[in-house]
Formats: structure tokens, C-alpha cells, sequence
């Protein structure tokens, strides 16, 4: 695995343009496009696209494609919307694959509202619109429940092999493998263990077939492959140990900024109802049963007796998704409200990124109850803001975090008694608390700065014509 990498590299275990599965061999060949003179049509031009005003013709052409768009309540449908934005205003021309049920643009991105349930029955017309596009990169964003967990979408890599041929760049961007992740935090329920152990039984007998169980051909087909944690490709790199050639990482850059005409942190006290004089705080994120919140509130109560003066502060909401299992925000209420907490806990609700940005700036420090890694880009959200962050050290946590230099780590990472001794360390000793912000300074720019992700990336996807002609590195 290589860190911002960028070099091209071969695919070692399988020459994924020759691959098709045999069971849809004979679709594909009826969905490969060709001119009227029977000869496949030139990869560099788009029909549809190509001659609309505005479109940049001596830039490349690339297709990114995601179920998820704002205001859905999904971390990826936040970064989708960034990444397009962002690279649409370098040196690629932008075009965004999407579900049908988004009617919104993105400034400076070709939006196609094309898809429905991302099923088989829409994988003509997934083909036509490869045919029509004819993009020089794609980059896919794959998260399992993005796209309702049907598999149709495992088979992009091998479309764009056939319609497309091999020339063309395809990148699949993992913002986290929530299938590996959910059955390896769940592993003590007999039912999930043996679908853990079932899922890597298929995927040792499919080796050799160049599929596989969650990812379909994405592992085959991908030149690169984006992980935002180090961690998160270990069980597919033993099942396939020359993946690890293709594996980027590229940490998580934030996607929450502070107005430059925010209100100040006690203007935004005063709006919450949080008392003068009050240590806040909070946490920052989404909210759904892996983000562990429960153990802030039961740590908080312990805390409750003996420092009277700390509020806490929760900037975030439910997400709009089936792995939340819903009202989980509605529990931590009721859950706070038994323990005492209601009138010392103040809720945001769901607010867009530079409102957000200014409501943390009331806070005093930031917890993360779980295991903090550079792939959560709310870690690097909270460390661009300026505020000392408080986190649980486990095995997905890299060493880029230092104890007490930019991060007060506590461990183990489930223990709520660890996680108030933390907060009551920090809350007081204001020196220590003033190095842990220093640090964050440095750790939001070696790891979560947009120029970083961006540029990242950028190697990944530009052809090297493209890449040439405009100077840039490998």
C-alpha cells in the first residue's frame, strides 16, 4: 500500500480487460456500442456532451459516479458533492452519474440523474450512457448501502473494460468498507460470525474466477483502488496480496469550515441556552450506532458530580440510511434525559457544513468515543477549526495521531471511566489542552488538506496525454 501514490502500476493477479463473468457475457456483447460502420467508436469524444458550450475540450473527461447527493444524510453524499466541485475546478471536465430521485446541480458539473435502484434491470442503461459519455477517467464511490446493497454496480469496472476498453482510467473510491467493518464489530452474534466466515469461504473458492462476494469485479477491474485508513484493505489484501499494489491512501479531508462571518463562540453560547463560564464539549458527526455516542453520555455522567461546570455540545444528526436503524438520536435523548443530563446537553440537529463549523467554534475540546483514524473527516474537520481533540485509540488508529503532542488519546477505546478521566485531564490542564491544539495545525496539514486529496487523486485518474500536456508530476 502506498500513501498519495501515483506511479502506473500492472494489475499483477489478473488482466482485468480480458475479463468478463460468463453469466453476463452474453449482455455485455449486446450492450457494447459501435459506429454505424460496425467499428467501436472513439473513447475520446462524446457525442451527447462534447459540442455544449462551455465544456473544456482540451481537458479530460471524467465520469464520477454516486448514488448519494445533499442534503441525503450521508457522509458520502457530502464528499460526492466535493470532490465534483473541487475537481471540476482543476484540470478535469466533470461529469456526475447519479440517482434519479436528485434534480439539484453542481456548480461547474454535468449532472446525470439516470438511475433508479441501481438494479440489474438498469444495466443497459448504465452501458448506453458509458457508450455516450465516453469519459477518459471514472471514478466510482462504493459504499455497499449507497446503492441499496445490490451488486450491479461490482460490475462497472468490467462494462467499462468492454465498452470502453483499457485505456480508460477507473478509480473506485471506498469511503469505508461498512460490510468487512459491520462483521468485524459484530462478530460475537452467532448470525454475523458465520456470515463473516461464509463471506471469506466464497471469497477463497472465487480467487481463482477473479470475483468476489462484496465487491463483485471492482478488485479486478480498478487500476487504483482509494482507501481513506490503513486498516480498511487488510481482509481483502489476504485474500489477494497483490492488491496491495494498487491500494492509495488518501486520508479524509474535511468538508466543514468556519464562516468567515461567524458569530463568535459566545454569541453561539448564548443562542444554545449554555451558561457563562460553562468547559463545552462536543462531539462532531453523524449519528449511528458505531459512532458510540452512548459511551459519551455514560461517561459524562461520571463526570457529572464533580464538574458542574462542563456542557456538552452534540453538532450532528441520524443518518438517512439503513445502518443507523433509526431514532438512534432519539435513544441518546432518552438515554441522556435518565441519566441526568438533559438540562447540561445541547442538540443541533442537522446543520450544513459552515453552520456547523461555526457551532463548533463555541466548543472547548472535541470527543471522538471510538477508535479515531485519518479516514474519519470529522477528526480532520475538528483539527482545522483549531479545537484540541479527545479520541480512543484501537487498531485502526495510525501512528500519525501522537498522544498528548496532537491528540489526547485514551484506551481502551470502549471504556467510558477512560474516556472521563480524559475529558477531566484536558478540561483541566489548559496547557496541555493548548498543545494538543498546536498540534492539530500540523495534523490537518499533512493529512486532511484538500490540496493533499486532490492532488492524490488527480495522479490517479489523469491519462498520461493529459497529464503531459499539462506538466503535471507522477
Amino acid at each position: 500500500m502506498s500513501i498519495c501514490g501515483s506511479s502506473r502500476i500492472d494489475h499483477g493477479f489478473i488482466e482485468p480487460h480480458l475479463y468478463s463473468p460468463r453469466i453476463h457475457l452474453t449482455i455485455l456483447r449486446e450492450m457494447t456500442p459501435s459506429t454505424e460502420s460496425g467499428k467501436p467508436s472513439d473513447p475520446r469524444t462524446c457525442s451527447s456532451v462534447a459540442d455544449q458550450p462551455g465544456v473544456g475540450r482540451n481537458r479530460p473527461r471524467l465520469l464520477v459516479v454516486s448514488s448519494v447527493l445533499p442534503p441525503y444524510r450521508l457522509p458520502e453524499a457530502y464528499r460526492t458533492d466535493h470532490l465534483c466541485r473541487r475537481l471540476a475546478q482543476r484540470d478535469f471536465e466533470v461529469h456526475l452519474l447519479t440517482s434519479s430521485r436528485y434534480g439539484q446541480t453542481i456548480e461547474g458539473v454535468e449532472t446525470h440523474p439516470l438511475m433508479d435502484q441501481w438494479g440489474w434491470l438498469e444495466m443497459p442503461r448504465l452501458a448506453s450512457f458509458l457508450s455516450s459519455c465516453r469519459p477518459s477517467a471514472v471514478l466510482l464511490l462504493y459504499l455497499r448501502t449507497m446503492y441499496h446493497c445490490r451488486p450491479m454496480i461490482t460490475m462497472l469496472g468490467t462494462l467499462i473494460r468492454r465498452i470502453l476498453g483499457s485505456e480508460v482510467r477507473f478509480v473506485v473510491d471506498f469511503p469505508n468498507l461498512i460490510g468487512t467493518f459491520t462483521a468485524r464489530h459484530n462478530r460475537a452474534k452467532p448470525l454475523s460470525r458465520f456470515v463473516f466466515v461464509a463471506s471469506k469461504a466464497v471469497d477463497r473458492i472465487l480467487r481463482r474466477t477473479r470475483l468476489s462476494s462484496n465487491y463483485g469485479t471492482l478488485l479486478a477491474t480498478a487500476d487504483y483502488l482509494v482507501v481513506e485508513y490503513e486498516s480498511q484493505f487488510a481482509e481483502p489484501i489476504d485474500l489477494y496480496p497483490s492488491l496491495e499494489r494498487r491500494v492509495e491512501l488518501v486520508p479524509s479531508a474535511p468538508m466543514v469550515c468556519r464562516p468567515e462571518q461567524a458569530r463568535s463562540p459566545e454569541e453561539v453560547r448564548e443562542v444554545l441556552g449554555i451558561t457563562s463560564g460553562s468547559y463545552v464539549v462536543a462531539y462532531f458527526g453523524f449519528l449511528y450506532h458505531y459512532k458510540h455516542v452512548d459511551r459519551l453520555l455514560d461517561a459524562f455522567a461520571l463526570l457529572a458530580g464533580t464538574e458542574d461546570r462542563l456542557h456538552l455540545l452534540i453538532v450532528g444528526c441520524d443518518l438517512d440510511s439503513d445502518i443507523s436503524s433509526g431514532g438512534y438520536q432519539a435513544r441518546l435523548q432518552d438515554q441522556a434525559e435518565k441519566l441526568g443530563l438533559a438540562p447540561r446537553t445541547s442538540w443541533t440537529g442537522f446543520l450544513e457544513n459552515e453552520k456547523a463549523g461555526e457551532f463548533l467554534g463555541a466548543a472547548d475540546v472535541c470527543v471522538f468515543p471510538f477508535g479515531i483514524s485519518i479516514g474519519n473527516s470529522s477528526v480532520g474537520a475538528v483539527a482545522s477549526l483549531g479545537i484540541p481533540i479527545i479520541g480512543g485509540r484501537s487498531q485502526e488508529t495510525e501512528a500519525a495521531f501522537v498522544h498528548g503532542e496532537n491528540v489526547y488519546l485514551y484506551e481502551p477505546a470502549d471504556n467510558s471511566t477512560q474516556l472521563a478521566a480524559a475529558i477531566e485531564r484536558v478540561a483541566n490542564d489548559p496547557r496541555l489542552a493548548g498543545q494538543i491544539r498546536a498540534g492539530g495545525d500540523a495534523l490537518h496539514r499533512d493529512y486532511f488538506s484538500w490540496e493533499t486529496t486532490l492532488e492524490a487523486i488527480k495522479r490517479l485518474l489523469m491519462p498520461d496525454e493529459f497529464r503531459r500536456a499539462s506538466g503535471s508530476k507522477n
